[in-house]
């Protein structure tokens, strides 16, 4: 009788079967949602080769490296240092959209696993731990696809904040079970992969590479042996850290947002530093509390539970992810803006600190077992809903997205090259889905014609509150446009 080429399932191996048909099941269903969700706003715009004036864009799409590095070398000039997040974007926005979808899907599995791999350092197979982290990440992460699934925002905070952690991961595990030793070839890739990691996001690099500091003061005082590699991979880090917050598209486009905020140009101003304490207060109060208040609890159950061990290193730890978060978050004190998405990888460090707490709980008194597994069986239902709930939405996102499509491709084909639209379609700002203008000159407008390659494109609430204010000539327009597709039928 052959022997087939896997293990038998035992008591054993059991965690790792299940846990990885957990991992097909919820990659299967964010694919889903990826497949679903439509190129919106800024992905228009970074599918060509930028240009800081709109009106100076002539539709070339991006084609090889040279285009670009044409691109990102103006948008580096004149609008931001994120250079590593907009060459991922544009990159996935110029290749098929299948590929687009899977890679995406990929990513978001992928930084589920690794928030899981940090809080089990050292330990077993833990399915508890794992669906944990998914559930909180799925319903507390408050914009969930503007980071999730909007390709150019996803490549901003979903893949540069995997890239931080999957950079951070070595100096995490090196403190946590002290087996460094000396490799060259560590310390180059580190080197190089420091100078990507740095060069992402703003807020988050601040906040790491205190992390960074304070692991090697920590290694330091409690004698573990610090390998080269962590000098190297901290000066890469800080080497792209410095491209990405001395680009000089960044002062253009601070600039350009004070305006548009009507606000003090002086950061340092009494005024500004009120109201931008008060913008992240709000945050804080509507975000992050609950965060706040689980990891103090966990970091003095800890502290309390540890007092007796010196070095406590794992509640150092904890200390340290909570305090990090607080620096991620207190640097956007420096931005005129602060989008809710700029919140996503502060709130992955907090998903970090609450799933290696709960990892480290003893499971033997069974009172803490039974109400850590009604946590998770309540959490998992929680989420199915809610991903049930926004489905429904994503899935008419996809319809009238297609709908308006199908007129496109037909109208061009008939000849038609002005379009309007009376399928309005208006989503909580948490889908990240929004019509554009009808201002023909404003940039939203523009780069929507110039991606479905036609002159223009009106949208008409025919049937809400405000049609009588509709203009005729849209009515007339729209009546000609049906008269031509109804005419090819």
């Amino acid at each position: 009788m052959s022997v087939l080429p896997f293990k038998k399932l035992n008591a054993a191996n059991a965690p790792a079967y299940i846990l990885a048909a957990i991992i097909i099941t919820i990659t299967g269903f964010i694919f889903l949602y990826n497949y679903l969700y439509p190129a919106v706003e800024d992905d228009w715009f970074y599918a060509f080769i930028w240009k800081a004036n709109v009106a100076d864009m002539d539709g070339s799409r991006i084609t090889n490296l040279h285009d670009l590095f044409e691109s990102q070398y103006a948008h580096y000039m004149q609008w931001g240092g994120r250079t590593v997040a907009h060459v991922i974007a544009q990159t996935l926005l110029n290749i098929d959209m299948i590929w687009q979808d899977i890679l995406n899907t990929l990513v978001y599995i992928s930084l589920m696993f690794l928030m899981y791999k940090y809080s089990i350092v050292g330990k077993k197979t833990n399915v508890l731990v794992f669906l944990l982290i998914c559930t909180i990440f799925w319903l507390f992460q408050p914009m969930f696809a503007s980071t999730m699934f909007w390709i150019t925002g996803s490549a901003n905070y979903m893949w540069c904040t995997l890239i931080i952690l999957l950079f951070v991961y070595p100096f995490h595990v090196l403190y946590m079970k002290e087996n460094g030793k000396e490799n060259l070839l560590k310390a180059a890739g580190l080197f190089v992969f420091g100078i990507i990691a740095g060069w992402t996001n703003e807020n988050m690099v601040i906040a790491i590479i205190f992390c960074i500091l304070v692991l090697i003061f920590l290694m330091k005082r409690q004698n573990i042996f610090i390998p080269k590699w962590v000098y190297w991979g901290l000066a890469g880090f800080i080497i792209g850290s410095l491209f990405l917050l001395l680009s000089p598209g960044n002062a253009v486009r601070y600039e350009k947002e004070l305006d548009a905020e009507s606000a003090s140009a002086s950061l340092f101003s009494i005024e500004t530093i009120i109201a931008r304490l008060q913008h992240i207060w709000f945050y804080y109060r509507r975000y992050l509390l609950t965060f706040s208040i689980t990891s103090l609890v966990a970091i003095i159950y800890y502290y309390i539970k540890g007092k007796n061990k010196k070095p406590d290193k794992f509640t150092s730890i904890l200390l340290l992810l909570f305090i990090s978060a607080h620096i991620a978050l207190f640097a956007m004190i420096a931005s005129p803006t602060f989008p809710e998405r700029a919140l996503f990888g502060l709130i992955c460090l907090f998903i970090i600190l609450i799933g290696l707490a709960f990892a480290n709980l003893s499971m033997d008194n069974k009172w803490v077992r039974s109400v850590s597994i009604l946590v998770i069986v309540v959490a998992t239902v929680a989420s199915c809903v809610d991903y049930a709930q926004k489905y429904k939405v994503v899935r008419e996102i996809d319809r009238v997205d297609k709908e308006r499509e199908e007129i496109i491709e037909k109208g061009k084909k008939l000849g038609l090259k002005d379009f309007v639209f009376d399928n309005q379609l208006v989503v909580s700002q948490r889908f990240h889905y929004h019509e554009w203008p009808n201002d023909q000159k404003d940039g939203k407008t523009i780069v929507f014609c110039l991606y479905h390659g036609i002159n223009s494109a009106i949208i008409i609430d025919r049937w809400g509150k405000d049609s009588t204010e509709i203009n005729p000539k849209y009515l007339e327009m729209k009546a000609r446009q049906d008269s031509i597709l109804n005419s090819a039928k």
